[in-house]
């Protein structure tokens, strides 16, 4: 009986807090709206106002009420829509050794979406509320260099330099400045300016014990809908990485030198003898695994991986996924991301400074796999154009097997660049 009651009950809480939430969701229009309608009608009645200057000034009471404190702020962002990037002229991405980086930031940091709010949400297996705040964009200057494959260097001279600096006296925006230069002669640049918060934003405490009045108050004031009619405008509703179409448009590569790169593929010949030299065994590990067989640093870093000579930092950028990598190796100086797939293994070549000079698809003979991982890569060995790989086979019924491979790597370019 006790059971029979509850569900009524039970449904009678779920849609209490459904009404409660929609409530609490329109209340901050609601209170605009109401306040707006009220002014109007006191200029209509107790000064005698023309009703449709009554209108027009309600009209005016609510789009400050509803913009309030971020009015400042967004009119300058406004003037400045989609930010200004100048080309002056073009660099082939070849000629450029490594770009010299001087910048008074590490990252750009803005609001993703600038009429972003802190706002309420529910949860109805507690039966509570809970505050959600905007969200940051986090934009790495140096990472997103080397995305756009720029080798940088923060300590070395070089005839290519960029500057960026922020020109903001207001930790609330951002005023992004970019130089481009080549033997002292302006290349490009670049101003934007990016809403990083506004100025009440600061009283918010995302911790458990701050003070809910507040964080209220601030949810009244922002989460309005002049709040979602104003993000029709494309400026207002996205703000995205500038300095990407800055050395997109700076630094381009012909068709002729992305066709430069040696690629072949190779029929792989098995053999059974488990090779001797324990140097060149791997662990079976977890995908992406990086072995470094030098003093060589290589990293993975914002899903692109690097590697630092001499104080410069080349990009490295294979075309494979960064998630589908099995292993990232050096040896002798030279960088191999290793990728197996259901018959073939694929190897990307690179420098020590990053530069990809092969592609190689090796073609396996006929196994049935099984098991997942299925075939991890467990050996690695090169001597000249010769290539030894092997690879473990395992599942769930059947016993775990090597397979050892040995292939020949003909016109390969050279890599000592």
């Amino acid at each position: 009986m006790e059971a029979i009651l509850a569900i009524p009950l039970l449904l009678g809480g779920l849609i209490l807090l459904f009404v409660f939430s929609i409530l609490v969701i329109i209340f901050p229009s609601i209170l605009n709206i109401g306040i707006s309608i009220l002014i109007g009608f006191f200029c209509y009645k107790k000064i005698g106002l023309n009703k449709y200057l009554c209108v027009l000034i309600g009209l005016l009471i609510s789009i400050i009420i509803g913009l309030n404190f971020r009015i400042p702020i967004l009119f300058d962002t406004l003037i400045d829509t989609h930010g200004h990037v100048r080309i002056n002229e073009i660099i082939e991405k070849t000629d450029v050794d490594f770009l010299s980086l001087s910048s008074d930031l590490e990252e750009i940091v803005f609001l993703e979406k600038p009429l972003s709010t802190i706002g309420i949400g529910g949860d109805e297996g507690c039966m509570c509320f809970y505050y959600t705040y905007p969200k940051n964009n986090k934009v790495n200057i140096k990472h997103t260099f080397l995305s756009n494959d720029i080798p940088i260097s923060l300590r070395q001279e070089s005839s290519y330099k960029v500057h960026i600096k922020n020109t903001s006296e207001s930790h609330h925006t951002l005023n992004l400045s970019a130089e481009i230069f080549y033997q002292d002669r302006l290349i490009s640049s670049l101003k934007k300016t990016y809403i990083v918060s506004y100025p009440v934003s600061d009283a918010i405490d995302k911790t458990k014990n701050s003070d809910s009045i507040s964080k209220f108050f601030l949810y009244l004031c922002q989460s309005n809908f002049w709040n979602y009619l104003f993000r029709l405008s494309p400026s207002l509703n996205k703000q995205t990485n500038i300095l990407d179409e800055l050395i997109q448009k700076t630094f381009i590569e012909t068709k002729e030198n992305r066709n430069r790169i040696n690629s072949v593929v190779i029929q792989a010949k098995s053999y059974l003898d488990t090779p001797k030299e324990e140097e060149y065994s791997l662990p079976v590990g977890n995908r992406g695994d990086i072995i470094n067989g030098n003093s060589n640093l290589i990293k993975e870093t914002y899903k692109t991986y690097s590697s630092t000579v001499d104080n410069v930092t080349y990009p490295l950028t294979p075309e494979m996924k960064w998630h589908n990598v099995e292993k990232v190796l050096v040896v002798d100086d030279e960088i191999y991301f290793l990728e197996t797939r259901a018959e073939q293994i694929f190897i990307e070549k690179y420098t020590k400074k990053g530069v990809l000079v092969q592609i190689i698809k090796l073609d396996l003979p006929e196994i049935s796999w099984a098991g997942y991982p299925r075939k991890p890569i467990i050996y690695f060995k090169k001597t000249k154009n010769l290539y030894q790989i092997g690879l473990l086979e395992f599942g769930k019924k059947i016993e775990p097997k090597e397979h050892y491979f040995h292939f020949t790597v003909p016109g390969i370019l050279s890599s000592d660049q």
